[in-house]
């Protein structure tokens, strides 16, 4: 038999074996089209065995916390994160990423104390079984469920680039040149205004994204409404981080004048981070998926041909540099254009979210936070303490009903006066307060 009629067959075989296999699913698979669920499991499923380790965020603050041991809670790529070829292994970049996801936790509750939601966990002995720290309520493509990650990814974010220049190995020092495109043009002062200038070290919020993207986005093939949603939002947080970061100066110069002006770049704190984010799910947009659309420049389409010429051999090296940048660029554009706003087409004008919105998919009635949840994981509002000084009780309290609790507030230190020689005495202060509580 010649090897064109063997290819052939083999073909045939192939084809007879996948449509027997359409024809007879597995049990796995007619459980699932039983249940009325996919054929497949969602990247969601997937994803949230890859939130394990945030449920570390508290327990790497123990002395006896045992890094090697956490391991279990990392999958395989993401630990390999941390071991970089030519650093090898960094314990500092563990701490960083565990102490970003605990900041970002308290912010979150900070942020949310006046909605219904209030960035809730899950008690420490159910995580295990939900695999991550908010439970069910992860696999909801709602604009709570934007905030929680974007806040999470910035949180990895900004801790990781505030480490950069004290404690890791393999983060590079980034040196801000002044670049009038990116809109970093020379600071000026009064003293000397040609004098001021960018240098030192940022903080490297590049690397600090690298680091954060190989934790938190999974590299799966899918692409479904919900992989995107994740993806968008994640990248919203590090976009966060980069669009709020402060510029700090150093004067130097003799006898107190500021003939050099000297400017870098840092992190802001993370309660104006979370400000931020706070706005932007104030303002977050509804997506759906749409027909992934193609978008070419005139540039791109010429040939290679075109290309070619008397170039020298460093021509040639930045016009392949700008290639692979175009390249990249289209494949973020292409990914972009998968999520397109509710009920607009991806030809229409602002039919795009930008990228520092957060975007939701889905939406739940106004009392879905209102009782507790066992499914989604969630506790309810009542008993929820609020105050009528910033609106909270309005819309916290789902019967808009709320009784007001006294209570006694003791002061042990209170009054205090200094007494020669050499103490201060303090008195024991008890005052009559009150707070309001959700029916």
């Amino acid at each position: 038999m010649n090897r064109p009629s063997l290819q052939m067959l083999l073909l045939v075989l192939l084809l007879v074996r996948f449509a027997a296999d359409a024809s007879h699913p597995s049990a796995a698979q007619s459980a699932a089209l039983i249940g009325g669920g996919s054929l497949h499991p969602t990247s969601v499923d997937v994803h949230l065995k890859d939130t394990r380790w945030w449920s570390l965020h508290e327990a790497y603050l123990r002395p006896d916390f045992d890094l090697f041991k956490a391991r279990s809670h990392f999958t395989r790529q993401q630990w390999a994160t941390f071991s970089a070829r030519r650093c090898g292994f960094d314990p500092a970049a563990i701490r960083a990423a565990l102490q970003g996801v605990n900041l970002a936790l308290h912010e979150c509750e900070r942020q949310m104390s006046t909605e219904r939601w209030n960035c809730s966990r899950l008690p420490q002995n159910y995580r295990a079984e939900a695999g991550n720290i908010f439970g069910q309520l992860l696999k909801k493509g709602i604009p709570e469920t934007a905030f929680a990650l974007a806040i999470v990814s910035a949180g990895v974010t900004a801790s990781i680039a505030s480490e950069c220049r004290r404690s890791l190995r393999c983060c590079p020092c980034r040196v801000t040149q002044d670049d009038p495109e990116r809109g970093l043009s020379p600071l000026r002062s009064a003293a000397s205004p040609a004098a001021a200038r960018y240098a030192g070290c940022d903080h490297n919020v590049r690397f600090a994204g690298a680091i954060s993207r190989k934790l938190l986005d999974r590299p799966e093939s899918g692409r479904d409404v919900r992989h995107l949603a994740m993806l968008h939002n994640f990248n919203a947080g590090r976009r966060a981080v980069v669009r709020t970061m402060e510029v700090k100066c150093v004067c130097h110069g003799t006898s107190g004048s500021c003939t050099h002006n000297i400017c870098w770049r840092e992190v802001a704190s993370f309660q104006k981070i979370g400000e931020f984010l706070k706005y932007q799910y104030k303002e977050a947009v509804k997506v759906e998926q749409a027909s992934p659309v193609k978008i070419y420049l005139d540039q791109d389409l010429q040939s290679r041909k075109s290309r070619r010429g008397g170039r020298s051999s460093q021509q040639l090296r930045q016009q392949r540099h700008k290639r692979r940048r175009g390249q990249r660029q289209r494949r973020r554009r292409r990914r972009r254009l998968n999520l397109v706003k509710a009920g607009r087409s991806p030809q229409q004008p602002g039919s795009l979210p930008r990228r520092r919105d957060l975007v939701y998919y889905e939406s739940v009635s106004e009392d879905f936070f209102c009782e507790p949840n066992h499914v989604w994981s969630l506790p309810g509002v009542h008993q929820r303490v609020c105050s009528i000084n910033n609106g909270s009780c309005s819309s916290i309290c789902c019967s808009g009903t709320y009784r007001i609790e006294h209570y006694k507030h003791v002061d042990k230190k209170c009054n205090c006066r200094f007494v020669w020689c050499c103490d201060v005495k303090c008195e024991t202060c008890i005052t009559d307060k009150q707070r309001k509580i959700c029916d």
